[in-house]
C-alpha cells in the first residue's frame, strides 16, 4: 500500500488533534487572544495621524518636511478658533473672554504658553525696555544708522530735549500715555527702530473699519469674499487662541485630557462672559494636533469596531443562511475574531501604533477568512452527510481542502506583505497587518473550527442527515454558461467595449488624488486647520516652505540671507507674492558686524553728556528718560565690543521666545531607544515614546529633551544591566522602553 504524502499525514494530524484535543486547542486560542488584546487596550496603541506617518519619508522633499514639523513644532498646538460672524467688530468682546481662557490655562502645569495676540503687552516691554537699548542698533541697517548719528549730534539733542520740554509742558503731566512716548522717544531714535522692524503696527487707514482699530494685536484675520466660499457657515473673521501643552501631540492620552480641560475651561468663560445675544455672533470652535489626536483616536477605534462588526454580522449572518444552522454562528464567528485579535496583538508588538488605514484590516479580514472556513465546513458537511464521524469527517475534508487553503493563503498574503514595499507608512502598515492575519487564519480555520465543533458535538451532537452541503448555486450558474454560451459572450464583450469607452472618454476619473488633505479623515478638526491656513495665509493659501540648515545657527542665518535675495528677485518678477523670513526681523550675522562696525564710529558717551547736561539745563529729570540715558550707556559699552550678534536663540528663554522659535529653531531629532542610536546623534534630543522601567512605569515621559549623560543613562543596552547616575554616582535601574502611548 502507498503511504501517503508528508502534508496528507501533517493535515490528518491537524484534524485529529483539533477533534480529540479540544479541550486544550481551546484553551491555547483564548489564552492567546486574552494576551492579544491585554497589552493594546491596558498600555495602549499609538494613533499615528503625524504627517511623519503620512507622507513617504524615502521622498527628501517629505522628509524634510516632516522634519520642519518635528524641530518647529507646529502639530504641538491647541487652538480655540473664534468664528465671528459680525466680522472684527465682534474681536473686543471675543478678544476679551479669549485673554480670560489664557490666563487660566497658563496657571496649569502642563500647559507652556497660552496665547491670542502676536505680542502682548509683556513682550513688548521686553522687546522696548531691555532689547533696544541694550543691542538695538545692531538691528538697523547703514541708511537708518547714519540717521541716529544725526540725532546724536549736540546741536539735535538740544533741540530734541528742548521740543520735549514743550510738549510735556502743554500736556501737563509725563505720566501720561502721551507722555511716556515722548520721554521713550525723545532724541527719535525709537521711531527710526520702529519704522524698521514694523513690530509695533501701523496706524489706521483711510476708510478702515473703526472696529479694527480695537482689533489690532489680536491673532485675527478678516475673511474676504474669496476666501469666505472655503469657510464653513459664512463667518465674516477668524480669532485664535493658541495653546502650547508641554507634552507633544503624539500622546493620546494626554491630547485627550488636555483638550478635556481646554473645553471645560473655554466653556465656563463663554458662559460667564458673553451675553446670549453675543453668542448668537460668536461660535467657537476647537482645533490643532492635540484635538486632531483626540479625534483620531476616536474615528480609529470607531473605524475598527465598526468595520470588524458589520463585516462580522454579515458573513455570518450570510453562512448561516446557507447552511439553515444557528450553530455555524459560533464556528465562524468566533475563529474569526480571534484571528482579528491576534493580528491586534501582533501589530502592538511590531508597530504599537494604527491609522486610519491600518485599522481596515479587520474587514478584510473577516472577507476572506470566512472563504476558507467556507471550504473546510462545506467539505466536512458532505462527509458527514455521508455517516462520517466527526473525527473522519473533518480529516477528509482537510486532507482534501486543506493544501488548497494553505496555498490560497499563502498567496494572499504575500500579496498583502507586498505592500510593504510602498512609500506611504499608512499603506504599509495596512499590508502588513492583513498579510500577518491572514497568516493567522491557518490556525484559526484548521485548528480552533474543528474544535469548536467536536466540542459542541459532544455537549449536543447533531444528526448527520440533518446536515446538507450547499452549493451557493454553482450548478445553476454552470449551466446557464453552458446553455446561454453566446449571451454570456455578448454580455462580456459589451462589458469590455464600455469600460474602454469609459477609460478613454472619462480618463479624468482615473487622475490620481495628491492633496494631502485626501490621506485624513473628514473630521471637523482635520478641515478647521485647512480653513485656518487660507485665512491666514496673506491672500495665497499655495505656500512654499524652504529649509535652511547649517552646522551653526549663524551659518543657517547667512544662507536664509542669501535666500531672501532670491525671494525678492522673485517677488519684483511678480512670481511671488509674499514670504515671511526670519531677515525681516534680524539681520544675518555679516550685516549686523557691518552694523557694529558703524556704531564703533559714534561717540554715545559725549552724546549721553550732552544729553544730561541740556535735561539739566532744561529742569527736566534724568527718570524721566531713563529708556534714553540706558540706550546710550549700553551702546556705548556695546561700541568696545568686537563680536556683538544676536541670534534667534538669544530670545529663547524670554518672552519673546515663542517668536523666535516659530522662524529659527534647533534641530530636535526624535529618538526611540529602542532602536541604535544614529552616529550623527546631536543633543538635546526628544524622546519620541516614554522609557518605563521593567514594572511599566513611565521613568522619562515623551516629548522630554534628554542630554548625551541621559541617554547614556537610559539606554540601549542589554536586558539585566545596572548604570550608575553620573551625576550623583548612585546605581539606578536600567529603564527600556516597553510601551508606546
Amino acid at each position: 500500500m502507498k503511504r501517503p504524502r508528508l502534508h496528507t499525514r501533517i493535515l490528518e494530524g491537524v484534524a485529529h488533534l483539533a477533534c480529540h484535543r479540544y479541550r486544550l486547542v481551546l484553551l491555547v486560542a483564548g489564552i492567546l487572544t486574552l494576551l492579544s488584546l491585554l497589552p493594546p487596550f491596558l498600555i495602549g496603541m499609538r494613533f499615528a495621524f503625524d504627517i511623519t506617518n503620512m507622507l513617504p519619508q524615502s521622498v527628501s522633499a517629505a522628509r524634510a518636511f516632516s522634519r520642519a514639523v518635528v524641530d518647529f513644532g507646529s502639530a504641538d498646538e491647541a487652538v480655540v478658533v473664534f468664528r465671528l460672524y459680525e466680522g472684527m467688530r465682534s474681536v473686543p468682546e471675543a478678544g476679551r473672554v479669549a485673554e480670560r481662557i489664557a490666563e487660566r490655562l497658563r496657571k496649569d502645569d502642563r500647559i507652556k504658553a497660552a496665547f491670542c495676540r502676536k505680542y502682548n503687552q509683556k513682550e513688548l516691554d521686553f522687546l522696548l525696555e531691555k532689547e533696544l537699548p541694550r543691542r538695538g542698533l545692531l538691528l538697523l541697517g547703514r541708511d537708518n544708522l547714519e540717521q541716529v548719528r544725526q540725532r546724536l549730534t549736540p546741536g539735535q539733542i538740544r533741540k530734541s530735549v528742548y521740543l520735549a520740554r514743550r510738549r510735556l509742558t502743554d500736556l501737563g503731566a509725563s505720566r501720561s500715555k502721551t507722555g511716556k512716548l515722548i520721554a521713550h522717544d525723545v532724541l527719535g531714535i525709537l521711531s527710526i527702530f520702529q519704522r524698521e522692524l514694523k513690530t509695533f503696527g501701523k496706524g489706521k487707514k483711510e476708510g478702515e473699519d473703526p472696529a479694527a482699530d480695537s482689533a489690532k494685536g489680536y491673532i485675527v484675520a478678516e475673511i474676504d469674499e474669496e476666501k469666505r466660499q472655503h469657510i464653513k457657515d459664512g463667518a465674516r473673521a477668524l480669532l485664535l487662541l493658541v495653546i502650547q501643552p508641554k507634552q507633544p501631540a503624539q500622546s493620546a492620552r494626554f491630547s485627550r485630557e488636555i483638550m478635556t480641560t481646554i473645553r471645560r475651561t473655554t466653556e465656563e468663560e463663554v458662559a460667564r462672559n458673553l451675553s446670549p445675544a453675543a453668542r448668537q455672533s460668536i461660535h467657537v470652535e476647537y482645533g490643532g494636533g492635540y484635538e486632531i489626536t483626540s479625534r483620531y483616536r476616536s474615528r480609529v477605534n470607531k473605524t475598527l469596531l465598526s468595520t470588524l462588526i458589520v463585516s462580522l454580522i454579515g458573513v455570518v449572518v450570510l453562512f448561516g443562511y446557507c447552511f439553515r444552522r444557528y450553530g455555524v454562528l459560533l464556528y465562524i464567528g468566533v475563529p474569526l475574531v480571534m484571528i482579528v485579535s491576534w493580528t491586534i496583538g501582533l501589530g502592538w508588538i511590531i508597530f504599537g501604533q494604527l491609522n486610519i488605514v491600518s485599522c481596515a484590516f479587520a474587514a478584510v479580514l473577516v472577507g476572506l477568512g470566512v472563504d476558507y472556513a467556507i471550504h473546510i465546513y462545506n467539505r466536512y458537511v458532505e462527509e458527514r452527510a455521508q455517516g462520517c464521524s466527526v473525527d473522519e469527517a473533518f480529516s477528509i475534508s482537510l486532507v482534501h481542502t486543506g493544501w488548497a487553503v494553505l496555498i490560497g493563503m499563502v498567496t494572499t498574503s504575500l500579496a498583502f506583505l507586498a505592500l510593504k514595499a510602498t512609500r506611504f507608512t499608512q499603506l504599509s502598515e495596512f499590508g502588513v497587518l492583513a498579510g500577518l492575519g491572514i497568516a493567522l487564519s491557518v490556525p484559526g480555520m484548521l485548528f480552533v473550527l474543528p474544535a469548536l465543533i467536536a466540542w459542541r458535538n459532544e455537549r449536543k451532537p447533531e444528526h448527520p442527515r440533518t446536515l446538507q452541503p450547499t452549493q451557493f448555486f454553482l450548478p445553476q450558474i454552470a449551466n446557464l454558461v453552458e446553455n446561454r454560451r453566446r449571451w454570456v459572450l455578448v454580455v462580456a464583450l459589451v462589458a469590455l467595449v464600455a469600460s474602454g469607452l469609459r477609460l478613454h472618454l472619462g480618463s479624468e476619473a482615473l487622475l490620481f488624488d495628491k492633496r494631502l488633505s485626501s490621506l485624513r479623515p473628514k473630521e471637523r478638526a482635520f478641515v478647521l486647520g485647512g480653513e485656518i491656513a487660507r485665512v491666514f495665509s496673506n491672500r495665497n493659501p499655495n505656500k512654499l516652505m524652504l529649509l535652511v540648515y547649517g552646522e551653526t545657527e549663524r551659518d543657517a542665518l547667512e544662507l536664509a540671507a542669501r535666500l531672501e535675495d532670491g525671494c525678492k528677485q522673485l517677488q519684483q518678477e511678480g512670481r511671488l507674492v509674499d514670504y515671511e523670513s526670519v531677515m525681516r526681523y534680524l539681520p544675518a550675522p555679516s550685516l549686523q558686524q557691518e552694523s557694529l562696525r558703524i556704531i564703533k564710529t559714534m561717540d554715545f558717551a559725549g552724546a549721553l553728556a550732552t544729553f544730561r547736561q541740556e535735561l539739566d539745563r532744561q529742569g527736566l529729570s534724568e527718570e524721566t528718560f531713563e529708556l534714553t540715558v540706558r540706550l546710550l550707556q549700553q551702546h556705548a559699552e556695546l561700541a568696545k565690543q568686537d563680536d556683538a550678534v544676536i541670534l534667534p536663540s538669544d530670545f529663547y528663554d524670554t518672552p519673546l521666545g515663542k517668536w523666535a522659535r516659530r522662524l529659527v529653531t534647533r534641530r530636535r531629532q526624535r529618538l526611540d531607544l529602542r532602536d541604535p542610536l544614529p552616529a550623527s546623534l546631536t543633543f538635546p534630543v526628544v524622546l519620541a515614546k516614554p522609557a518605563v522601567d521593567r514594572n511599566g512605569r513611565v521613568r522619562v515621559p515623551a516629548g522630554a529633551a534628554l542630554t548625551r549623560e541621559d541617554v547614556l543613562l537610559i539606554g540601549p543596552g542589554g536586558k539585566d544591566e545596572k548604570r550608575t547616575d553620573p551625576k550623583t554616582g548612585k546605581p539606578v535601574e536600567y529603564t527600556w522602553v516597553k510601551r508606546i502611548t
